[in-house]
């Protein structure tokens, strides 16, 4: 015989990809979601990105998406040097 599954809830949850932009500054990793205006840091890179999307998800909870979300194309993030 099977057990009933009366009280057991699914939950199906959407994946959505933002940019971020890790940078070191005074010793520090920043990392910086555009999108959503977010900014977190770490004392390494996985830190800082991994509290990014903590801070990412705190975001999302209190404000809900964006109405414009980033599109699926992939962002390219690059420097440029100019000289004068």
């Amino acid at each position: 015989m099977v057990a009933p599954t009366t009280g057991i809830r699914y939950y199906h949850f959407m994946r959505y990809r933002f940019s971020a932009l890790i940078t070191k500054e005074n010793g520090w990793y920043v990392a910086r979601c555009p999108e959503l205006n977010v900014t977190s840091q770490g004392k390494n890179v996985e830190e800082a990105r991994a509290n990014l999307t903590e801070a990412m998800e705190l975001y999302l909870e209190t404000w809900g998406l964006p109405e414009q979300l980033p599109s699926d194309t992939e962002s390219f993030w690059t420097t440029v040097e100019i000289s004068q």
